[in-house]
């Protein structure tokens, strides 16, 4: 990843790939990805985000399915927030 592409995504002009998430993840000697996602106060509802996939090939299925995903990570992460 180029300077210029870590400046744009760190001033939100550009998207973070999701290679380059686990790449990020893996660098940084993280256990998990779900690991570089802010903390949040409770979980998040389907309707409060929206992943934007760079693959146009990708199926609706996949798409939901990695919906799902992060959906099931983000409340997994909440609810160990809330218990510490």
């Amino acid at each position: 990843m180029s300077r210029a592409s870590v400046a744009n995504i760190e001033s939100g002009r550009q998207n973070v790939s999701l290679h380059h998430v686990y790449n990020l993840a893996e660098a940084l000697e993280f256990a998990k990805v779900s690991d570089l996602l802010p903390a949040s106060s409770k979980p998040p509802t389907q309707e409060e985000f929206d992943v934007i996939l760079s693959d146009e090939h990708m199926t609706p299925r996949g798409k939901a399915q990695i919906n799902d995903l992060i959906a099931s990570a983000l409340a997994q992460r909440g609810s160990k927030k809330a218990g510490a």
